[in-house]
């Protein structure tokens, strides 16, 4: 993606996918999937530049042809933290 506003003000972003293979093996443990197949993920160091990213008009533009694609519209979003309880973190 080659947008400015993006690129200043994005920490991380992230896909996370799930194959068929991956959904058999959850399926066949007995444990429920999501009903799509990935997800995004979005750092951010402060809310002001999630809103800055959110508001940039040709952020918006550029994915919006897109979205209709692959990403559910009208989905959910959750803002919040990570609190690392095992492991390393992940560093940037």
């Amino acid at each position: 993606m080659q947008n400015d506003v993006f690129r200043e003000n994005i920490r991380r972003y992230n896909q996370y996918h799930i194959t068929p293979e991956l959904r058999s093996a959850v399926k066949d443990a007995g444990l429920p999937t999501l009903d799509y197949d990935g997800v995004q993920e979005l750092w951010f160091d402060s809310l002001d530049d999630w809103r800055e990213v959110m508001n940039d008009v040709d952020f918006v533009m550029a994915l919006d042809k897109d979205e209709s694609h692959f990403i559910i519209q009208n989905q959910k979003v959750m803002i919040g933290y990570d609190n690392l309880v095992f492991g390393n973190e992940i560093l940037s």
